[in-house]
């Protein structure tokens, strides 16, 4: 049966479904499933008067994929398959981020390619040059994370007999040596010194031309991720002690279950990016401490150091934004806030610190990480000591 014009459509995410409302008010929601023995795509339809009703009907459906026939899930598509999955096994054990991460993850790299692909059909040669492919555009992180979570899948699928066997298995991803390194940033010392003068501008009656313009010294002098920054409250603050815990992380996530008319990302509080990052205390200097009181001065009313007028964090991409207007009126290239938390790393580096303290105080999960983000920036003579760390 052909459906009625429609007045109102919900467009959905790849292999998610769609919902819709026709013009007598009633909702139907669909979702493909695979392909007829024609080639056509094969959808299931449901049918409410209200789209709640749809929803829940689409809903229940994916929750109950797992119990279709063998026969039926060896025609389904990859990219249902995969939504399934998600949903059903990954979403419970992850932090928003991570999840959102992985349905990006998803959306962006295996379905333009392989959306479509019915499960049976799926083969090595076709992932094999999917990630070749991706290996001429994107770093070696970003097509390792593709593999494993591809793969982890897929496993997945042979676990619960879905798969006979999982066509990675021969797979190989290409080494990191292969890819080019991306190069990291660091603000010069005479860029660094233009920068804080311009962030700490005032106008002549004394008021701050950037309100939380001293949010970026802290940042400059404590190498803190602009989550941390953002999520510091001042009972995260020890005056006496000079130093800050850093507990929390500020992130951008899709709204999931958002109302009309509320925006589809929405910033959560959440625990910080790793255990290492997680509750770390971060000892201030002189220009740190300086930045902390600064921003009391300004913030002392409200929770949050790095607090808008309303007593909430700052948006990330208001932060942003105000980052890159200092850097253009300081005559600096704006490449991105992370760039001071580089140059704060590179500082300690130059003064001597050794790779274990860096990896401390940035919360990296591991030396590593700090190893082979700043070799290209640790002193020559620096290198082969720290390597015996490794």
């Amino acid at each position: 049966m052909e459906e009625k014009e429609v007045s109102k459509k919900v467009k959905k995410g790849h292999g998610e479904g769609s919902i819709a409302q026709r013009d007598d008010d009633t909702w139907w929601a669909r979702i493909m499933i695979g392909y007829q023995p024609n080639g056509q795509p094969k959808r299931k339809a449901f049918y409410g008067k209200t789209e709640a009703e749809v929803k829940r009907k689409l809903r229940e459906f994916k929750k109950n994929i797992d119990n279709l026939p063998k026969d039926t899930i060896a025609k389904m598509s990859l990219s249902v398959y995969m939504n399934n999955w998600l949903e059903t096994y990954k979403m419970p054990t992850l932090k928003p981020t991570s999840y959102d991460r992985l349905e990006d993850q998803k959306r962006l790299y295996i379905d333009p390619t392989l959306e479509y692909v019915q499960m049976k059909n799926l083969n090595t040669d076709d992932i094999q040059k999917l990630l070749n492919n991706l290996s001429k555009k994107y770093s070696h992180s970003t097509v390792k994370k593709v593999y494993m979570l591809l793969n982890a899948c897929l496993n997945h699928a042979v676990a619960k007999k879905d798969l006979t066997y999982n066509p990675m298995a021969p797979i190989e991803v290409p080494k990191q040596k292969e890819f080019s390194k991306k190069e990291i940033v660091i603000l010069t010392e005479a860029e660094e010194e233009r920068f804080i003068t311009e962030a700490t501008k005032k106008y002549s009656n004394g008021v701050d031309i950037y309100r939380i313009g001293w949010a970026y010294v802290l940042m400059l002098f404590t190498g803190l991720r602009i989550g941390e920054l953002l999520a510091l409250k001042f009972t995260d603050f020890d005056e006496d002690e000079k130093m800050i815990k850093v507990s929390s992380n500020i992130v951008l996530v899709k709204n999931r279950n958002r109302k009309e008319g509320e925006p589809k990302n929405k910033y959560i509080e959440q625990t910080a990016k790793t255990d290492a990052a997680q509750y770390r205390i971060v000892p201030l200097s002189r220009g740190a401490m300086e930045a902390v009181l600064a921003l009391k001065e300004i913030n002392s009313n409200f929770t949050y150091i790095c607090s808008s007028r309303n007593n909430k964090p700052v948006p990330k991409r208001a932060f942003d934004r105000a980052y890159r207007q200092i850097c253009i009126k300081a005559g600096i290239d704006p490449v991105g806030v992370h760039s001071l938390r580089h140059t704060f790393a590179s500082k300690l580096f130059r003064k001597g610190a050794d790779v274990k303290t860096v990896s401390e105080l940035l919360g990296h999960a591991n030396t590593k990480i700090t190893y082979n983000t700043y070799i290209h920036i640790m002193p020559e003579q620096k290198k082969s000591a720290i390597a015996l760390l490794d």
